[in-house]
């Protein structure tokens, strides 16, 4: 389907979408004028203000799907430093990448777990995601990693969703994530 997401801060809508000025397309759309047919859609949201409510809408071409709102956390005082990690998504044949799947990746301690990242397989099946982006489930403070941390993967192809984990350290890159 084609898909595009509608934001609010007050949770009011055109009564039709066709007078929306602004949607908010998949991520490798957002230079594009029109949009594609995906089976998955991945979508970042720039220029949020923080401790903020927003409201959104989710649409299948012209249909709504799906309406919420979520809010945002604080502005963090400190950064950590970039901590990438990145893999490979592969069909069952090893040889044949899978692209525009989506990577969501959590850390969990004894404790404590992160909230989620995420990201889209490029044309080659390859992703790649900051930790140094990871925040404590309340969004208050940068989830910091320790050297037992188990990072947790999902694919999900939009026909099926295949669960990885390794342990922190044995992520440059990710074992490859074969579909079977």
């Amino acid at each position: 389907t084609r898909g595009q997401i509608i934001l609010s801060e007050d949770n009011k809508y055109p009564f039709l979408p066709i007078f929306i000025k602004k949607w908010e397309k998949d991520d490798g759309e957002k230079s594009l004028t029109t949009t594609n047919f995906y089976l998955t859609h991945h979508i970042t949201i720039g220029d949020l203000k923080p401790n903020k409510t927003y409201y959104f809408r989710i649409y299948q071409g012209w249909k709504k799907m799906l309406q919420g709102s979520f809010t945002t956390g604080s502005t963090l005082t400190s950064i950590l430093p970039p901590n990438p990690v990145y893999g490979q998504v592969m069909l069952a044949d090893k040889k044949t990448p899978v692209a525009g799947s989506l990577v969501y990746l959590e850390v969990k301690e004894a404790s404590s777990s992160s909230i989620l990242l995420s990201t889209l397989t490029n044309k080659d099946g390859r992703w790649s995601l900051d930790l140094a982006n990871l925040r404590t489930t309340k969004l208050d403070q940068s989830f910091k990693l320790a050297t037992n941390s188990a990072e947790i993967l999902i694919v999900d192809t939009g026909k099926n969703r295949v669960k990885a984990q390794t342990k922190s350290g044995k992520d440059k890159p990710w074992p490859n994530i074969i579909l079977k």
